[in-house]
């Protein structure tokens, strides 16, 4: 059964107007590219309308917006560019009301964020993450990584920045070699404009080290019979063990399945754990037919 939800996700507004007052809701820091809705309300003057917006003067956006006038709560919504960030005011004409501005911030957007990275241990053991952002044509952008300390190039050993077909940035590090220390670690693909504020947008991945399935276990087939017993082995490896706490399998299985005989031996930093299934039920069923002078083919 498949069974499928819309969310709807419903955005109230609270607006304390004094009179006297014309004020602009909807400022805020947007990714490049998302529609921006500002909406004016104004005191002191009865509805419809029909205000006059302050952009900043670089924005193109009364000329690429959509304007709705003429009503209760004129609005502008237009796509965010970098030129559009800035302070916005409205004015109802003919009205002299004090004017409360909002302000925009327009960061470049993330198209691809770093993944989460679950490695298995082997003795040289790096991770390397990747962070595609598009901020605008030739819009300068400056990509940090930020390290699990918040510390700029922290445990990195390599990164290779480039400019794809689509204007777009790829930026790709490489850590230097990761212990289990470093298991839960957050690295941030951080980005801005050149000359903005550090720290606007950015995408966390984090590193996880689990220990390496060495040897799987095998497929057994067992005939029904008194002491029959299946054997299952798993081999893993999570480092030296004169440095690494020992590892702890978990076998899961059939519900009902006893899993506590259970046996591990460690050779050359090898560790093999062993479980052995008693076949008590098969036994069981194997009598009840014999006895009834039934017969069966395994």
């Amino acid at each position: 059964q498949c069974e499928v939800w819309i969310g709807l996700l419903v955005f109230s507004t609270a607006v304390t107007i004094v009179a006297g007052q014309s004020i602009v809701v909807g400022g805020g820091t947007y990714e490049y590219g998302v529609d921006i809705t500002l909406r004016c309300f104004v005191a002191g003057i009865d509805p419809p309308h029909n205000v006059t917006w302050q952009v900043p003067e670089s924005s193109t956006s009364l000329e690429r917006g959509l304007l709705v006038d003429n009503t209760d709560v004129p609005s502008l919504t237009f796509e965010a560019r970098r030129e559009d960030g800035g302070d916005y005011t409205c004015q109802d004409v003919g009205s002299n009301a004090e004017l409360i501005k909002a302000t925009v911030t327009v960061v470049p957007a993330i198209l691809m964020g770093p993944e989460d990275m679950i490695l298995e241990y082997s003795d040289v053991l790096t991770a390397t993450f990747t962070c595609t952002t598009f901020g605008g044509d030739d819009a300068p952008l400056a990509i940090d990584w930020l390290s699990p300390a918040g510390v700029t190039g922290l445990n990195i050993s390599s990164r290779i920045d480039g400019i794809n077909a689509d204007n777009s940035t790829t930026s790709s590090i490489t850590t230097l070699p990761l212990s289990l220390s470093d298991r839960g670690s957050m690295y941030a693909c951080d980005v801005t404009y050149e000359g903005a504020p550090s720290d606007v947008t950015d995408a966390l991945a984090s590193v996880d080290i689990v220990p390496a399935i060495t040897e799987d276990p095998k497929n057994v087939f067992i005939g029904v019979g008194l002491g029959r017993n299946a054997t299952f082995s798993c081999s893993a490896y999570g480092g030296p063990t004169e440095t690494i706490p020992s590892l702890e399998f978990t076998w899961t299985g059939p519900v009902g399945i006893d899993v506590s005989i259970q046996v591990t031996e460690v050779v050359d930093d090898i560790a093999t754990n062993t479980l052995t299934l008693v076949n008590e039920r098969q036994c069981s069923l194997d009598r009840t037919l014999r006895k009834s002078g039934e017969s069966t083919r395994l």
